[in-house]
């Protein structure tokens, strides 16, 4: 699959996020919010994490992901114990291959 790189500087959707560039008038700061939700399909849940894998945002721009992605990390994230492991080792493959770090409540 071929990698493609999302344009920043403008907002952007498709089925699976919306991003919104957010620019501070104090500091000057500016990041881009992304918004998901993620299918709850196994299909739906694979072209999600192909989707997201494919973002290469640039080094310099702070980013923040959140929302519902429909996919645990571990099985104590869910309410009711076990899991699909083969979901959740797709999930985190993602998450490391981006570089993400999770903010855990």
């Amino acid at each position: 699959m071929e990698r493609k790189i999302i344009q920043w500087g403008n907002d952007f959707n498709n089925e699976f996020a919306i991003s919104v560039e957010i620019n501070s008038k104090m500091s000057d700061d500016s990041w881009i919010l992304t918004n998901v939700y993620g299918p709850c399909t196994p299909e739906g849940k694979q072209n999600f994490t192909d989707w997201l894998r494919q973002i290469q945002m640039p080094e310099d721009r702070e980013w923040i992901v959140l929302g519902d992605f429909n996919l645990i990390r571990k099985p104590e994230d869910r309410n009711r114990g076990e899991g699909n492991m083969a979901e959740m080792f797709m999930f985190n493959d993602t998450i490391s291959h981006l570089g993400i770090n999770e903010i855990t409540l």
